[in-house]
């Protein structure tokens, strides 16, 4: 498991990397007003992914599972099963596509002004992308089943890098928008048929046929992925549906000024996301194997390290993420009351998504789908009235539409998750939360010292945050956070290391 992690991990850096460089360039090369619309129509595309009906989350938990059982056959139905679905998914997504760009100038035309053309190629593009990676989907979960997560991530974060450079080479041609849009959709079907490849490299037995399709094996993974897809409407219907309201009320440039602060929470979610989806099909071999007191043990452990990874990453946005939002993309965007508001209203999601992967590898992530979804649409309904009638904030809009959505993942998902492990309440805040939020609580008070010393210089206060805070937190973590087990382990390593160069 954590050699998954820290592969995923790995992976995840290169789209850290090009989130940092790709809004920056396309701020300076094609302006603010065209980095709103690139904004928009992610927003809009990723409403296609709606069509895979969650089914693609079923694949790695039923191949971890018929793998634990040594059930090859099963495992053959189960993949080729949802790979027919998947390919008709697909199909309908190029049709929304089209539809969607056409639409567009209709819809959003008086808003969106000179840059209605471009939007239509960008969507039409990027929908044509979601099609290819719907329909491949499949291949990638045979790998994660597997356990393989290296893999998968490997081919990810490096067809990702090459795709970001050949962007950077066509926004310097002065190509714009669309031939961005084209870029990507070539890099991402590479890496999707590369995992095609790998994917039968890795699990021998592997037989994807249509004459192994079985509809009784696609009801059962279409009813698996129908919880998660409550959860993933959730998602999708929160951040899409906000971005598009902030463009109709106050334009695609205000959109811009949201979307860089929410993108470096998305930053840390995936990180703490990586680390949970290791544990979906882990939940699922032991499920398969009956070991439900170790099933009892990894929740608690997995909802700790969760903790332990995200509250400093969280805590660090909250009181450096102006600075550092200035140095990245300008005085323009450096607000930092707006990503504060963003870090509270999405710090209660971030620790419950290991308890939400645990869930999904035992087929009982339902409710907890259903309360996001709840949150959700209370969300949007408050943020659209806002911005309808009062005319908020954008900082405003963060609070409106992050309280809801904390209500629904710190109080009601833990609460289901440890009764059905049966796992004492106190027991998971006790051991789950109480000690990272122990051990997080000096390097707070650190970069609070440093952002009130250096408050007119965003770089001193980046610079001195991270010297004086991460050795802190490092020294924390090596006392308090890593097992015994495992400081033993690398001060062996390092031991043997240092003998090794003395001879």
């Amino acid at each position: 498991m954590l050699q998954n992690v820290l592969a995923s991990w790995g992976g995840q850096l290169v789209f850290v990397i090009a989130g940092f460089i790709m809004p920056r360039m396309i701020d300076r090369h094609v302006g603010q007003t065209a980095l709103g619309v690139w904004d928009f129509a992610w927003s809009l595309v990723a409403y296609f992914s709606l069509v895979q009906g969650g089914v693609v989350s079923s694949v790695n938990r039923f191949v971890a599972r018929f793998r634990a059982a040594n059930d090859m056959q099963g495992l053959n139905r189960a993949v080729s099963s949802v790979t027919v679905i998947l390919l008709a998914m697909g199909l309908t997504v190029v049709v929304l596509s089209i539809a969607a760009s056409l639409a567009v100038p209709q819809l959003l035309g008086e808003q969106l002004k000179d840059h209605v053309a471009d939007a239509k190629w960008v969507v039409v593009l990027l929908g044509l992308g979601v099609s290819i990676q719907i329909a491949l989907s499949g291949y990638g979960g045979v790998l994660t089943g597997c356990h393989r997560w290296d893999l998968h991530h490997a081919i990810n974060g490096g067809g990702y890098a090459l795709t970001v450079v050949a962007m950077v080479v066509v926004l310097q041609l002065g190509c714009g928008l669309p031939g961005l849009a084209l870029v990507y959709l070539c890099g991402d079907a590479c890496g999707r048929f590369a995992r095609l490849v790998v994917a039968y490299r890795v699990c021998p037995g592997l037989s994807v046929r249509l004459s192994s399709a079985r509809w009784k094996n696609a009801c059962e993974m279409l009813t698996f992925g129908g919880k998660s897809f409550v959860t993933r409407v959730a998602e999708l219907l929160m951040n899409p549906a906000i971005s598009i309201l902030i463009v109709s009320f106050m334009g695609p440039a205000s959109l811009a000024l949201y979307t860089r602060p929410r993108s470096l929470i998305r930053h840390a979610r995936t990180f703490v996301t990586r680390f949970a989806l290791v544990l979906t099909p882990t939940a699922s071999s032991y499920q398969a194997m009956h070991r439900k007191r170790e099933l009892g043990d990894l929740l608690v452990k997995a909802t700790m390290f969760g903790a332990f990874i995200s509250f400093p990453m969280m805590a660090a946005l909250a009181i450096l993420g102006g600075p550092l939002l200035h140095l990245w993309m300008g005085p323009r965007y450096a607000h930092g009351s707006l990503i504060l508001a963003l870090v509270l209203g999405h710090l209660g999601l971030l620790f419950q998504l290991p308890i939400a992967c645990v869930l999904a590898g035992l087929n009982a992530h339902g409710r907890s789908g259903l309360a996001n979804l709840a949150a959700s649409l209370c969300s949007v309904s408050l943020a659209a009235v806002g911005l309808a009638k009062w005319k908020l904030s954008l900082t405003t809009v963060a609070l409106v539409v992050g309280t809801p959505i904390t209500v629904a993942n710190a109080c009601y998902v833990p609460l289901y998750a440890c009764r059905q492990l049966r796992v004492p309440f106190s027991r998971f805040i006790v051991k789950g939360l109480c000690k990272p939020l122990l051990c997080c609580l000096p390097f707070c008070l650190c970069l609070l010292g440093v952002r009130a010393l250096f408050s007119t210089s965003p770089a001193r206060a980046l610079l001195y945050g991270g010297v004086v805070g991460g050795p802190l937190l490092a020294l924390t973590y090596w006392r308090w956070a890593l097992p015994h087990h495992m400081r033993r382990g690398i001060a062996d390593a390092l031991l043997l290391r240092k003998r090794s160069a003395l001879g």
